[in-house]
């Protein structure tokens, strides 16, 4: 279970379990379009984590950034 299991579905939720399920909302070289990048930076509706716990630090946000813009590669 968790926010981000494989059995949730639903249009604002997005499984998170495996590299593969973190590739679909990726767009590799391009965090801009990334939906993992657009939610953790709140620049949609669906915000993660959502309200009221904790956010990433700046520092996370932009680990995840420079993943991204590196290629989001499995390594």
């Amino acid at each position: 279970s968790g926010c981000h299991a494989s059995n949730r579905t639903g249009d604002d939720l997005f499984p998170l379990v495996t590299y593969d399920d973190v590739a679909k909302q990726v767009k590799a070289r391009d965090a801009s379009e990334s939906r993992l990048y657009e939610s953790i930076t709140g620049n949609t509706e669906h915000i993660m984590p959502p309200p009221p716990n904790a956010s990433l630090t700046d520092k996370q946000i932009k680990y995840i950034y420079i993943w991204i813009e590196q290629g989001a590669k499995n390594n």
